[in-house]
């Protein structure tokens, strides 16, 4: 007795989406990294290749759409840290990128002020300033 197997080609598995909402994080993150990084004299990220790696699935974007988050993190950037900028603007800083199974966390470190940017599963992003002594 034969059994008729389908077989749809275009079903998307988990690990596409899964794929997908990594590709959101990572492609956020370095929007992020770029965003906050051009309010600081100057910013370095420790890990070159970490760096890199952000950077390739920023490139995976269309123009326009790296375009129209740039701008979205920018307004986003500058209402939750518009007491901090001009501090920011003449400090140095270097930038830890670190990934974890849920979230992309951007630590902006310049020995006095940080900046804490993460950027969730789902592509979601949080501001967390932090000035001397942990006062926020």
């Amino acid at each position: 007795m034969k059994k008729n197997i389908e077989i749809n080609i275009y079903a998307q598995t988990d690990d596409s989406a899964s794929e997908r909402r990594r590709q959101k994080r990572l492609s956020t993150a370095y929007i992020a990294y770029i965003v906050a990084g051009r309010y600081f004299r100057s910013y370095e990220a420790i890990s070159s290749i970490k760096e890199e790696n952000l950077y390739l699935y920023y490139c995976e974007l269309q123009p326009e759409k790296q375009k129209a988050e740039e701008e979205k993190l920018e307004h986003m950037f500058e209402r939750k840290c518009a007491s901090l900028l001009p501090l920011f603007k003449d400090l140095r800083c270097e930038v830890m990128i670190t990934e974890r199974e849920s979230s992309a966390v951007l630590h902006f470190l310049t020995g006095f002020e940080e900046l804490t940017v993460t950027v969730s599963a789902k592509g979601k992003v949080e501001f967390q300033p932090c000035l001397l002594g942990g006062i926020r």
